[in-house]
């Protein structure tokens, strides 16, 4: 649908510059696909000429704007385009993290697909050379370990997660997709942190700066026994060419938020009280 005509504001001669340092152009300041902008320079190009704001947003599509210190759940989950599929979790998950990572539903999948071969008694690891070898590492590192007694799925890592609308869908739709953990430097909300042990994840965080990758596999042992320890201190390992140990820790929970995660979700831990 094209724009209407907006006729532009007059602006008295004092409210003009010719300062040559000064730029009003938006197209620009687009620097590595992130929208990079000094404060008021959008209100200054609302004359009547859309051009370079649109041409903005269309460089911008499927781009994240912003900060990235801060996740929020519009790009955990983005709202609008995604309304339809609200009664539909299979559907809306589709959407997750569509904003920053387009990849990232596909990745999950794959580690989804992984984790159902594992419960129906299979070798998830028969076709999967990484797999073999990061199970070849897990025993290394906790000897004995049996491969079928180990948990496989996906998780994400962010600066600070949750700021935004309290939609339980950030996190159901990782869960959705074989979701196991998030790992962060702090949660941006109590509320999100919350749907993410409701919906069975593990709120992991981390004061290091991440030595992991995209793709990355992580050992995380005797996960259970160390959410009945003090969880200051979990011990977690990137399993690769060369195994790395990192330390990750667990804020206080409540005794019913850890059975909750070690149910798998709320709805489990409640089906087990009947």
């Amino acid at each position: 649908m094209p724009f209407p005509s907006i006729p532009a504001i007059p602006l008295p001669a004092a409210a003009l510059s010719d300062n040559p340092d000064i730029h009003f152009s938006l197209t620009d300041k687009i620097i590595d696909n992130r929208f990079q902008v000094q404060q008021g320079i959008i209100a200054g190009c609302a004359g009547g000429n859309y051009s370079n704001v649109m041409a903005a947003a269309h460089i911008l599509e499927n781009a994240a704007c912003g900060c990235d210190e801060v996740t929020t759940t519009d790009e955990l989950i983005p709202s609008g385009e995604t309304s339809s599929y609200r009664s539909n979790p299979l559907g809306l998950a589709e959407f997750t993290l569509s904003r920053r990572d387009p990849e990232y539903v596909g990745r999950s999948k794959k580690v989804r697909e992984l984790e159902e071969i594992r419960i129906k008694g299979g070798d998830p690891a028969r076709d999967d050379g990484r797999l073999k070898a990061a199970y070849e590492a897990a025993r290394a590192i906790d000897a004995g370990v049996a491969s079928e007694m180990i948990e496989i799925g996906s998780m994400i890592y962010c600066v600070k997660p949750g700021d935004g609308s309290a939609r339980e869908q950030a996190a159901n739709c990782q869960r959705v997709l074989g979701g196991l953990a998030n790992i962060c430097k702090e949660y941006a909300t109590k509320r999100y942190r919350s749907n993410v042990m409701n919906w069975g994840m593990i709120p992991f965080q981390m004061k290091a700066e991440p030595v992991f990758e995209v793709g990355d596999y992580l050992y995380i042992p005797h996960i259970r026994q160390a959410m009945d320890d003090d969880m200051k201190d979990i011990k977690a390992y990137v399993l690769g060419a060369e195994i790395k140990e990192i330390s990750l820790y667990i804020a206080d929970m409540t005794s019913d938020e850890k059975k909750i995660v070690k149910a798998g979700c709320l709805i489990n831990y409640n089906r087990n009280r009947q």
